[in-house]
C-alpha cells in the first residue's frame, strides 16, 4: 500500500478518469491522498506537490463539472471561505495545471 491510499470498508462509485488522473499526478512526483472512498471529505484527491496542498474533485466530463453533491458543495464553500482553492478537474491536463505541474 502507498502513502495516500486509505482503506475504507466500502467504496463509492469513482469517475472513469479518476485512476488515470491519480496515477498521472503520482508520476510527476505528487503525493496523492485518494479520498474518494470517504464521501464525508467532500472531495476526491488531496495532493501535496512542491510544498503546497491542492484539493481536487474529479468529474467524468465537462457536462458533470457543475454537478457537485451537497457535501462536495458544502466543502467547496467552506474551503473557499478560508481562501483555499477547490478545483474540479475532468482530465489529466487540468489536474496538472491545477497543481502547477504544467502551464
Amino acid at each position: 500500500r502507498r502513502a495516500g491510499d486509505l482503506a475504507m470498508p466500502h467504496a463509492n462509485r469513482k469517475d472513469a478518469n479518476h485512476k488515470a488522473i491519480r496515477e498521472a499526478l503520482r508520476k510527476v512526483g505528487a503525493l496523492v491522498f485518494d479520498m474518494a472512498d470517504m464521501p464525508s471529505a467532500g472531495f476526491d484527491l488531496l495532493v501535496a506537490y512542491r510544498a503546497k496542498l491542492y484539493i481536487l474533485e474529479v468529474k467524468a466530463s465537462d457536462k458533470q463539472r457543475d454537478d457537485l453533491t451537497a457535501n462536495e458543495n458544502i466543502t467547496r464553500l467552506a474551503l473557499k471561505g478560508k481562501g483555499i482553492r477547490y478545483e474540479v478537474v475532468v482530465s489529466i491536463d487540468e489536474a496538472m495545471k491545477a497543481i502547477g505541474a504544467v502551464r
